[in-house]
C-alpha cells in the first residue's frame, strides 16, 4: 500500500511541474504521417503435414500513424502520437491444416497518446506502452521482430503441437511465452531524464495496475551495453487477453490477478558480435474455466539466450529460449532459431528464419487426454517491410 502511495505521489508530482509550464506559447506544431507494410511467407510442418501461408508479421506488423509535436517557449516539448494497426491475416493466426483463406481485417488502435517532456523528464497520458513494456527486450542483433529475439512466438503461436496419431495438443502460443508485461494500456507513465544512461518509469494502469521500469544504456570500451528490469502488477485489470500469447482470451476465462518480472541485457562489440539475454516470470494467482488449464494459478518461467553478429547492412543470430510451467505446471516449451536480417535501404528491409519448437509434457496430463509425445514442429519465416 505504501509502494502504491508513494507512486501516486511521484506521477501526481511529476504532472504539476509540467502543467506548471503549459502557460508558455511556442512554435507551430509539426505534424507527420508515417507508417509500414509488413509481410511474411511461412511453411511449417508439424511431422505429420506441411502447410504454407501468406501472413502479415505480427513481429512489427503493418500500421500508420499520424505524429505531431511543437517545442514551447519555455522549452517544453508537447507532442502526440495516434497509431492504428491493420492487420491482414496476422502470423499468429495461421495453423497448419487449418489454412482456408485470409482471414478477417483486424483494425486496432495501437496507441492514443499525448506527451509533455522537458527537463524533469516526461509525462504520457492515454492509450501507449506501460512502463515496463519492452524492458525484457533488450537487443542489439538488429533481428528482434523480424525473425529473431526473444518474442519469437509472434511468428509463430497459433501453431498447433500434434502427436503421431494426430491429436491436436496446445498452440505454440499456450507453451511458449516471453512474459513482456501486460502491453499497451490506458495509463499515465511518468520517466525521469536520464542519469547517467539510467532511467526510470512508472505507470499507473486502469484497473489500479502499476509498472515499475529502469533502462540503462552505456558506452564502453570497445562495446555498448544495454539492460532493462520490469515489474508489473495487474490489480484488477480486465485482461481481455491470453497472457501467455496475446491472443483473445475464451469467453468465460478468468485470469485474477497476476505479476510480471522481466530483465533483460545485450552486448555489442565494436566489430559486430553481440550477446543477448531475456528473463521473465509470470505468475498468476488463479485461473478458472480455462479448460486444460484450470489451477489454483501458475508461476512460469522464461528464459532466452541469442548470439548474433552484424556487418554493415547484414544481421545475423542464433538462439535459444524455453518456457517452463505455463499452460500446465511441468511443461516446457523450446525453441532453437536461426535469424538473418538485410537492410536494402533506410525504408526497405528483408527477413528470414529458421525455427524449431519442442513440448515437453507431463505424463499425468498425456495419460489424462489420451495424447501421445508432440512432434517437433520446423518453420521457415520469410519476409519483407516497406516503411514510408
Amino acid at each position: 500500500m505504501m509502494l502504491m502511495t508513494n507512486k501516486k505521489a511521484a506521477l501526481s508530482s511529476a504532472l504539476a511541474l509540467v502543467m506548471a509550464g503549459l502557460s508558455s506559447p511556442g512554435h507551430a506544431m509539426e505534424f507527420k504521417v508515417s507508417g509500414q507494410l509488413d509481410r511474411a511467407f511461412t511453411v511449417a510442418d508439424n511431422g505429420n503435414e506441411t502447410d504454407y501461408a501468406s501472413v502479415d508479421n505480427i513481429g512489427s506488423n503493418s500500421r500508420f500513424r499520424f505524429t505531431g509535436n511543437e517545442k514551447m517557449a519555455n522549452g517544453m516539448n508537447v507532442g502526440f502520437i495516434y497509431e492504428m494497426s491493420v492487420v491482414q491475416f496476422g502470423s499468429t493466426e495461421f495453423d497448419i491444416g487449418k489454412n482456408s483463406g485470409g482471414g478477417d481485417v483486424d483494425l486496432d488502435t495501437r496507441k492514443i497518446d499525448i506527451y509533455l517532456e522537458g527537463d524533469f523528464g516526461k509525462v504520457s497520458f492515454g492509450k501507449g506502452d506501460g512502463a515496463g513494456y519492452y524492458a525484457n527486450m533488450m537487443d542489439y542483433s538488429g533481428t528482434l521482430y523480424y525473425g529473431g529475439g526473444a518474442w519469437y512466438t509472434l511468428y509463430s503461436s497459433g501453431i498447433s503441437f500434434v502427436d503421431d496419431n494426430g491429436n491436436q495438443l496446445y498452440r505454440i502460443g499456450a507453451t511458449n511465452s516471453v512474459f513482456n508485461a501486460v502491453g499497451r494500456q490506458e495509463r499515465i507513465r511518468y520517466d525521469s531524464p536520464s542519469i547517467g544512461g539510467l532511467v526510470l518509469s512508472t505507470s499507473l494502469d486502469n484497473g489500479n495496475a502499476y509498472e515499475l521500469a529502469a533502462r540503462y544504456h552505456v558506452d564502453l570500451p570497445g562495446a555498448k551495453l544495454a539492460t532493462g528490469l520490469s515489474w508489473v502488477d495487474t490489480n484488477d485489470l480486465e485482461i481481455a487477453t491470453s497472457p501467455t500469447d496475446g491472443q483473445p482470451l475464451t469467453p468465460g476465462s478468468e485470469f485474477r490477478e497476476k505479476q510480471v518480472l522481466s530483465a533483460s541485457a545485450s552486448l555489442l562489440l565494436d566489430g559486430g558480435l553481440n550477446f543477448t539475454v531475456s528473463y521473465g516470470n509470470d505468475e498468476t494467482d488463479a485461473i478458472a474455466n480455462a479448460g486444460q488449464a484450470n489451477q489454483e494459478g501458475f508461476d512460469a518461467t522464461n528464459l532466452f539466450g541469442q548470439v548474433g553478429y552484424l556487418t554493415g547492412a547484414h544481421h545475423f543470430a542464433v538462439n535459444y529460449g524455453e518456457t517452463k510451467d505455463l499452460i500446465v505446471e511441468g511443461t516446457k516449451g523450446s525453441q532453437i532459431g536461426l535469424a538473418y536480417v538485410y537492410d536494402w535501404s533506410s525504408a526497405v528491409r528483408l527477413f528470414s528464419s529458421y525455427h524449431l519448437y519442442s513440448l515437453d509434457l507431463p505424463s499425468s496430463v498425456k495419460t489424462a487426454e489420451g495424447w501421445g509425445d508432440a512432434n517437433d514442429i520446423s518453420q521457415l519465416y520469410a519476409g519483407v517491410r516497406v516503411a514510408f
